[in-house]
């Protein structure tokens, strides 16, 4: 007999659950067409039981929603067995209550409301579902004690509603934090290993605002694994050798990797500092108006780039130059030192497979600077005249001194 009463207790348990569950349904899952979906979505009328709580009258007074519409709505009830007339006359059964008919109980605990405060809605909706103002909806949720529990949820709300309006913002978004967070496993892991090129290359490299194409992770591991690697051995390198190493563009570059992270380069640091004749000094005061980049201006007078650079900021802004041809989404480039190049390379008989090769360009740009050789040389060889005004030049690259 226990055991039959105990199975009655568990079958009525599960029918009501089964209710409670039905009764909260969205009313997306009906399959309704979308004249009736929609009025009742205009309605606030979301799950099953809200439409149980209405009348056919409350209903019908639904802008858009007639007698066709509401002849499927009672279809797709009568499918789960449930009817607008036996549900609101049941008292039996707790439905969530709808936009009408309620009553205000002040700061009474409601379970309908505590569920719905559970979906981090706006007070204005609140407002709206529970039939009273925003400030209402927000006293019952302070006064209920559940203010927190609503903070939550609307975090989470907003959280997902950012999400479904740009998901490849949040997507990218994922993938840096769990970037972040697979490094600084790396970090702690070359810290017990004691893997110092690891260590020093993920400290520099998260410590840098902004990080250079060619300053990638693996270059500088590299980089300070040939560092310590020659400390062992109690060997030393040129920084031009530690970034011939690494694969990370100019030695100066390589010295300010090495100081940002404590450590001196194997020389000493670099006291030389370029002299530049008065000649030259000159020559770069003339070329600046000149329609040529700074790193060409650089090869032809033969001094370092900073320097040019340094001397046109004395004088003022300078727009940047473009190059000459680009071609394969950019990668590909002529610049008027390489035009100079490939013109003697010519001019001396190589071919231009062996001229592609010598200059490491492409064959498309040493056909393209040969094929437009006319029309650009004469360009060059008028910027050089202009560089070395003293000298005569009557080829696009320069013959002895």
């Amino acid at each position: 007999m226990e055991s039959l009463e105990k199975n009655q207790q568990k079958s009525a348990q599960t029918e009501v659950s089964l209710e409670f569950l039905l009764l909260h349904l969205p009313i997306s899952e009906l399959g309704l067409s979308a004249r009736p979906y929609n009025c009742l979505e205009s309605a606030r009328i979301r799950t099953v039981g809200d439409i149980l709580s209405h009348t056919e009258q409350d209903l019908l007074s639904i802008r858009w929603l007639g007698d066709e519409s509401l002849r499927e709505i009672k279809h797709i009830l009568m499918d789960y067995n449930l009817s607008l007339k036996r549900y609101g006359s049941n008292a039996s059964i707790i439905l969530p209550i709808g936009k009408r008919g309620r009553k205000r109980n002040g700061t009474k605990k409601n379970e309908s409301r505590d569920l719905d405060i559970l979906e981090g809605l706006a007070l204005r909706e609140y407002g709206i579902i529970w039939d009273m103002s925003y400030q209402g909806a927000r006293n019952y949720i302070l006064k209920s004690g559940q203010h927190e529990t609503w903070k939550e949820a609307r975090k989470r709300k907003l959280e997902e509603e950012k999400i479904k309006r740009n998901p490849e913002f949040y997507s990218k978004q994922a993938k840096r934090v769990i970037a972040g967070q697979v490094v600084n496993i790396m970090y702690r892991r070359a810290i017990e290993e004691g893997n110092l090129p690891w260590q020093k290359a993920i400290e520099y490299f998260y410590s840098r605002k902004t990080r250079p194409q060619t300053t990638t992770i693996k270059r500088l591991v590299k980089l300070f694994g040939a560092y310590y690697t020659a400390l062992e051995r109690g060997d030393k390198l040129s920084l031009e050798e530690l970034s011939e190493i690494s694969g990370i563009k100019g030695f100066p570059h390589v010295g300010r990797i090495l100081s940002k992270v404590g450590l001196e380069p194997m020389y000493g640091a670099r006291e030389i500092k370029f002299s530049l004749s008065k000649e030259k000094a000159e020559a770069i005061g003339r070329v600046f108006d000149l329609d040529m980049s700074i790193p060409d201006i650089a090869h032809f007078l033969d001094v370092p780039s900073h320097v040019v650079s340094q001397r046109f900021n004395r004088i003022g802004p300078r727009p940047r130059r473009k190059f000459i041809y680009q071609a394969g989404f950019g990668t590909e480039r002529l610049n008027y030192r390489l035009l100079s190049q490939i013109c003697e390379a010519a001019d001396l008989g190589f071919t231009k497979e062996e001229t592609a090769e010598l200059f490491d360009t492409t064959l498309n740009i040493v056909n393209y600077a040969n094929e437009n050789r006319p029309s650009l040389e004469k360009v060059l060889i008028d910027s050089l005249r202009t560089i070395f005004p003293e000298r005569k030049i009557s080829k696009p690259y320069l013959q002895g001194n």
